[in-house]
Order: structure tokens, then sequence, then C-alpha cells
């Protein structure tokens, strides 16, 4: 049986730490051309509503909450910023468990303390949005890129992480 979610890297699954890199790929893959169809197509209401996600992202951590609704939305307003339904279905359909946090305790996976970890993961959401509004077609950062699959890289930890992975397979 798995521990309660998240967990802590000493509590980790394997199997929890491929459906993380998994969906990572997945969201990393969409998340990269919805931010730049959105880009394209976004009005300065979409904008708005990013914007007001990152406030309230903010203000969750302020008042001490994990930010994951409010993650959620910001991602959510890229997807409806595309003006391409199946971006939102995608995002509605899968909820809230393509956020890592949700499933792992990532800001324990890092040495930073984790409204730290929150207040940077929110400032690479500014950076996203600062292109969208700028109409570039490639942000610099797709999806909080400090969590990155194919580096075996969670917020600047790659030992904790990918020694886990290397451990557990090697023990399989």
């Amino acid at each position: 049986m798995l521990p309660p979610l998240p967990v802590t890297a000493s509590q980790l699954d394997v199997v929890t730490i491929r459906d993380v890199l998994a969906m990572l790929e997945l969201r990393i893959s969409l998340e990269t051309e919805s931010a730049a169809l959105a880009a394209q197509r976004r009005t300065d209401e979409h904008l708005a509503l990013m914007r007001r996600a990152i406030v309230a992202f903010d203000e969750s951590i302020v008042n001490g909450r994990s930010a994951i609704d409010e993650d959620f939305q910001f991602h959510l307003q890229i997807a409806l910023a595309t003006q391409n339904k199946y971006f939102e279905d995608f995002y509605r359909q899968l909820g809230t468990s393509t956020i890592p946090r949700t499933k792992l305790n990532t800001a324990q996976l890092s040495t930073e303390f984790a409204p730290n970890y929150l207040h940077r993961t929110n400032r690479e959401h500014e950076y996203i949005v600062d292109a969208i509004e700028r109409r570039d077609g490639a942000p610099p950062v797709a999806p909080c890129a400090c969590i990155s699959p194919t580096a075996g890289n969670v917020c600047g930890e790659p030992a904790k992480l990918s020694t886990t992975v290397r451990n557990e397979r090697s023990a399989s």
C-alpha cells in the first residue's frame, strides 16, 4: 500500500516517480505548444485571468496553503487562451493530477524552504505570462521548469530523485 499523498523522498514509491515523470513529459510537450498558441491567440482578458491566477497563487502561499488549485487555474487559463477546446479538455479531464506536488512533496525534494519553492514556481508562471503577453512563440519555461523529467531534476536536486529511481530499478 502506498503512503498517503504527498509523500517524501524517503517514502517514495518508484511507480509514483515514474508516474510523475511521465505526466511531466506529457505536460512539457503540451504546455510548450499551449503557451506558443496562447501567445498568438490570447486576448487582454486571457492575460488578466492568467495574472489573477498568479496573484491567487501568491495569496495561497502567504496563507500557508499548497496553491495546488491556483496552480491548476494558471495552467487552465493558458489552455483557454489557446482557443482550442482540446487543450482545455485535457486540463479539465485530468484536473490537479497534472501537478506533481499532488503526488510528491516536491518542496521536500528541494533544499529550498517550501514557501520559497512555491514562490519560485510562481515567478516562473510570471515569466511565462510575460512571454505570452509579448507574443513570444516560445516562452522561456514550461511547465514550471524546475522539474525536468529528462534530466531527472527536481528543483535543482537531481541527486535525490535520480538516485531514488536508480536504487529502485537496481533493487527490482
